[in-house]
């Protein structure tokens, strides 16, 4: 292993490229003139990734930036890609591998290969490489390529090279492994071909792994279900989209006051640079959760908290480089964009329910302790208003529960029922610290449920209400108790009465079924994904032995043959 490199090293490298660039007909982006000059960890990548060999340093730097030039790395954003390839789930990121990395996940039996779709998936590969590499500038990634049900369909060696070629050529030093999870067996030939295009140094970087090999690289609580951990997470587009948009006035805290002056008022501190009391107020509130109408909830993936800009402007202290300072600079100049832009103000969701939905229970879900099976809790949600009602449901334990359907529309007078499954397996002591959020507002009686998530992303915040509903676990001696909503209460003793317990029975019954099914369902896909490559061996045994058959045939003709000729003559 090379050296680490020297602050000489550094320079001398970076002074070759402005030289380099003064001559250039064609100049690069300034923005990546700028990063270069001012940038040492970056600069510090090429010369790891060269072995400390300067000459090749240089050439990949100049030929790094030209390429993002042309290829447009900078106009690149999550709004701008391709909505069916971003909604097919086929990459993004999730949990971290055992070193810290983030993980590219990578399901190959979503990718169609179509030379058509083949930039834009690209531009998505790419745009996560940079933002990622932009969040945290000093860590690498692990890019994990599912291969399970891929067919050769799937398999688009175009793509695979560009992904390799990204590492290779245009972000240096960046890739920590790549771990191929349960190749099949008919495109082991294919990844051979791949490898040839590689060093041995490259080839020592992909990993073969299957079933619970993949553990040796990555935490099972930091690894998907599908892939054999306990991480239940599933891909919405809808968070895609929020976690890799350009931050909002929302990012310097997780609960922000109802008084709008007082925020604008730290905001104006941001701006005479007065940093440090803004990024302890953020630190202060970030992922905290409360129930009362004077404060508004943000909820966020814990593995995007790790990473956001707005933790990385945190973690920040008086040593910080000046690369670092830049950054925060200009973070801190685009919230104050759209502080502007907002005329100084803040708005908050209604968190009520009046007028529109009653939810049962209404603030407190509680799961027996069953032991092994997973366990579920019926969330009854009555459209009580005269508008067609639209709702999604979050939850701070994304990991140790399963919400069904975790969205949907309801008509006027019609209700609807979420079922909430906590996980078998799960860590119950974390059970009283998790809370769920039902989000809901008006929708047009004419959308449809496809048309929900779209619907989503384009509505006024402002008109969104929601509730808060905390969790508790009791045991399964300890019969569950139904607890009235607040619609309940406010109509009297005798109808708070009329809500039978026999009626929670049954629901809390549904769900328990409910959550077997689903069970039930996992244990068949991946029986269906067993006999999938059963299959596939069966027929390449049968070619195999049609092979044989016809080469022993061929063999017996011209045996036949001659002998036949021998005894002519």
């Amino acid at each position: 292993m090379a050296a680490e490199p020297t602050q000489q090293a550094i320079l001398s490298l970076r002074n070759r490229f402005t030289q380099e660039c003064m001559r250039m007909e064609t100049k690069p982006d300034q923005r990546d003139i700028t990063m270069v000059e001012s940038d040492d960890n970056y600069v510090r990548n090429f010369l790891v990734h060269t072995l400390g060999n300067e000459n090749e340093a240089f050439q990949f730097l100049v030929d790094c930036v030209k390429w993002r030039k042309e290829f447009g790395i900078h106009d690149l954003s999550a709004r701008g890609l391709d909505d069916e390839i971003v909604r097919s789930g086929v990459c993004y990121i999730r949990g971290r591998d055992r070193e810290g990395n983030p993980c590219i996940v990578v399901n190959t039996r979503l990718h169609k290969k179509d030379p058509e779709k083949l930039p834009r998936a690209k531009q998505q590969f790419v745009f996560l490489l940079e933002d990622q590499r932009l969040r945290e500038p000093t860590m690498q990634v692990t890019v994990i390529f599912n291969m399970t049900d891929t067919g050769l369909g799937n398999m688009d060696m175009e793509f695979t090279r560009f992904v390799i070629d990204c590492f290779k050529f245009y972000f240096p030093n960046m890739l920590n492994v790549i771990l191929v999870f349960e190749m099949p067996f008919i495109l082991q030939t294919v990844w051979r071909i791949i490898k040839g295009w590689l060093s041995e140094r490259a080839q020592a970087k992909i990993k073969f792994v299957k079933g619970s090999q993949i553990q040796t690289y990555i935490d099972p609580d930091q690894l998907l279900r599908e892939l054999g951990g306990r991480d239940s997470f599933t891909f919405d587009p809808d968070e895609f989209y929020r976690l890799h948009s350009p931050p909002s006035l929302e990012d310097f805290g997780s609960v922000m006051p109802d008084d709008a002056d007082h925020s604008v008022a730290d905001l104006d501190d941001v701006g005479n640079g007065n940093t440090d009391s803004v990024a302890s107020t953020s630190s202060a509130t970030a992922g905290s959760v409360t129930d009362g109408a004077a404060k508004r909830v943000r909820w966020a993936d814990p593995q995007a908290e790790k990473s956001s800009p707005r933790s990385s402007l945190h973690r920040q202290d008086s040593s910080s480089d000046s690369t670092t300072q830049q950054q925060r600079q200009a973070h801190v100049h685009n919230l104050l964009q759209q502080r502007d832009s907002a005329n100084g103000s803040l708005r908050r969701r209604n968190p009520s329910t009046a007028g529109l939905l009653e939810i049962s229970p209404s603030s407190v879900m509680e799961f027996r302790n069953t032991g092994a099976d997973d366990v579920a809790v019926p969330v009854t949600l009555q459209n009580v208003s005269t508008n067609t009602v639209g709702f999604k449901v979050k939850t701070t334990g994304p990991d140790r529960y399963h919400v069904r359907p975790s969205a949907g529309i309801i008509p006027t007078g019609a209700s609807a029922v979420a079922n909430v499954t906590l996980r078998s397996g799960s860590d119950v002591s974390m059970i009283s610290h998790d809370k769920f959020l039902v989000e809901f507002c008006p929708v047009p009686p004419t959308l449809q449920p496809s048309e929900l998530s779209k619907f989503w992303r384009s509505v006024d915040r402002s008109g969104m209400h929601e509730k808060i509903l905390r969790t508790q676990l009791v045991k399964a001696s300890k019969p569950a108790k139904s607890e009235p909503s607040a619609t309940d209460s406010s109509r009297g003793g005798d109808q708070a009465a009329g809500t039978a317990p026999g009626l929670a029975d049954m629901q809390r019954t549904i769900a328990d079924l409910s959550a077997k099914v689903e069970k039930l369902e996992r244990t068949q896909r991946q029986l269906v994904r067993k006999s999938n490559i059963v299959t596939d061996l069966a027929y390449v045994l049968l070619s195999c032995l049609l092979v044989v058959c016809v080469a022993l045939a061929l063999q017996y003709y011209d045996v036949f043959h001659y002998d036949l000729w021998l005894f002519k003559k």
